[in-house]
């Protein structure tokens, strides 16, 4: 089997490529087989995104240097693949958990909550210091995933993550 040209001449291009589609179902294919419990359905999907907007920031991000052979780049999305199936887990879990938390425990944001409480978060928030301001922001309310905001904050998916528990941990603190 030959090996594309690689990097391709044009990632943009190439992202919305028959071959860059076959090679996203094709990975994700292989994290279901090893995480058949994982839901992966908007994987695909999400994958597709994040390379879409990655490439309208830095059209140079498929490149030799980050992924010096195909395998690597495969290895790169099956990675993808698999994390925004166990975030989408995570929030399917998080939302199921704070559905059956009693409404006096609902700290944040309810539908049940008074507009005084609501209008407190919000304020709270405004205080918060960047980047926990833009990371709790985006994530909560956006429901953006992290690693893009990773990307747009220039740290890891780690470093977001751990950022945003940061920012829940000062909010919980406030609301005390």
């Amino acid at each position: 089997m030959n090996e594309p040209q690689w990097p391709p001449k044009n990632g943009r291009e190439y992202i919305h490529s028959e071959e860059f589609g076959n090679l996203v179902v094709s990975e994700a294919r292989k994290v279901g087989e090893a995480h058949p419990t994982l839901d992966l359905a908007d994987s695909v999907a999400t994958t597709f995104q994040w390379f879409n907007t990655t490439l309208n920031a830095n059209r140079n991000f498929i490149s030799k240097k980050r992924f010096p052979t195909v395998g690597s780049f495969r290895a790169y999305i099956r990675q993808m693949v698999y994390n925004a199936g166990m975030r989408a887990f995570r929030i399917r879990k998080k939302r199921q958990d704070l559905s059956s938390v009693p409404e006096s425990d609902m700290v944040i944001d309810s539908p049940s909550a008074s507009a005084e409480r609501k209008e407190e978060l919000l304020n709270f928030v405004e205080r918060l210091e960047e980047p926990h301001k833009t990371v709790f922001t985006r994530y909560f309310f956006d429901e953006d995933q992290f690693y893009l905001i990773a990307v747009s904050t220039n740290c890891t998916e780690d470093e977001a993550q751990k950022i945003y528990e940061e920012a829940v941990d000062q909010i919980g603190r406030f609301f005390k």
